[in-house]
């Protein structure tokens, strides 16, 4: 996009958390950070096809934020250019989803532990 700033529904929906987005700006992704990366989340599979297909070699670190949700959707959508309550359901599915990894990787979980 041209304005790389966080929308107005973005920073008012972030807000109600307690996150303040209004220094916050978007940038393109960069060979160096993907390199550096453990694991890459995208959030649809526009987004994940794009990264696989211009980092082939990182293609085994690229998942779906909803990896760890059940459910039918897999997806979470963009809300740009929606009203304010999609911003607010999308910013509580990646919370949910957020929480679901936090669940996965600590320390006492059996994923981390078969890795060990």
């Amino acid at each position: 996009l041209d304005d790389p700033r966080s929308p107005a529904n973005a920073q008012r929906t972030a807000e109600i958390h307690g996150v303040n987005l209004a220094d916050h700006r978007s940038e393109k992704v960069t060979p160096e950070a993907i390199e550096a990366a453990d694991l890459i989340f995208v959030m649809d599979y526009r987004n994940y096809h794009t990264a696989i297909t211009r980092f082939p070699h990182a293609a085994k670190k690229v998942y779906l934020l909803r990896i760890f949700e059940s459910g039918p959707r897999m997806q979470i959508r963009d809300p740009h250019g929606y009203t304010q309550s999609v911003f607010i359901t999308v910013y509580e599915d990646i919370i949910s989803c957020l929480m679901r990894l936090e669940t996965e990787y600590s320390r006492d979980s059996p994923a981390v532990e078969e890795r060990v």
